[in-house]
């Protein structure tokens, strides 16, 4: 399984979550089976989602809008909400079934361009 997950920094299973899966700075791809990560650089993405044509089964997170929910939806990319600090911990918590499908109801609006909450919860 290849996931996704919006991250603070690039300190490999360590790396921490970021609040928001618009405002981080990395998006780590993570294959389950053999804990290879690799590091993407939003800056460097431009828009949309910072995936390009890269394979990946499901998002892990702790927020989105529903504009990004959206978008990964159509792709037919799966978005689950988890309570974890770091990537490990985020796999524990997918071993452990303490992760849940993200629900559009979850989301905000929108984004403000800093990647902050609308507010509009």
């Amino acid at each position: 399984m290849n996931i996704c997950l919006p991250t603070r920094d690039r300190n490999g299973l360590q790396s921490q979550i970021h609040d928001t899966f618009e405002g981080a700075p990395f998006l780590a791809l993570l294959d389950a089976e053999t804990l290879e990560v690799e590091f993407l650089s939003r800056q460097d993405s431009g828009q949309g989602s910072g995936l390009g044509e890269r394979l990946v089964d499901a998002v892990f997170c702790h927020g989105m809008s529903q504009p990004t929910l959206t978008s990964l939806n159509s792709l037919g990319i799966e978005v689950f909400v988890t309570a974890a600090d770091n990537l490990e911990e985020t796999l524990q918590a997918i071993l452990d079934g303490h992760v849940r499908r993200l629900e559009r109801a979850w989301t905000c609006s929108g984004h403000n361009p800093g990647g902050e909450c609308c507010g509009n919860r």
